[in-house]
């Protein structure tokens, strides 16, 4: 049986991006393993990327969501999305930077080989 991933991606205001990022994340992964979850942890957005979030999740079996409640710490929405996660291997992504297909592939062989280690990543799904 293949190894399970679990990709972590914190988003806000990601409504004009999210649609094609998540493409990007889910051709990345799917490469990768058969078996692998996202979890979109909205960080308080205030447009319509909570919804969209939802929309594509209908579409896309693997995506979930969570989302951090008004008046929580934003490292609230972080701790919602690791403990929702099922994945032998995590890796987070950072909000701030761009997501790197290379490199997330570099994370996933880097924790692979480490036996399942999990790993932060850099880059942005919005």
């Amino acid at each position: 049986m293949s190894t399970s991933l679990s990709l972590v991606l914190p988003i806000r205001n990601a409504e004009h991006t999210l649609t094609n990022n998540l493409q990007d994340v889910l051709d990345v992964l799917s490469d990768l393993t058969e078996r692998f979850e996202v979890l979109l942890v909205d960080e308080g957005s205030t447009d319509q990327t909570t919804e969209l979030a939802h929309n594509l999740a209908r579409q896309y079996p693997q995506l979930r969501i969570a989302r951090r409640r008004p008046g929580d710490p934003p490292v609230s929405a972080l701790q919602a999305g690791l403990s929702q996660a099922t994945g032998d291997v995590v890796l987070v992504q950072n909000r701030h930077a761009r997501f790197s297909p290379h490199y997330v592939r570099r994370m996933w062989e880097m924790s692979v080989d480490d036996q399942g280690a999990d790993v932060p990543v850099q880059g942005s799904a919005g």
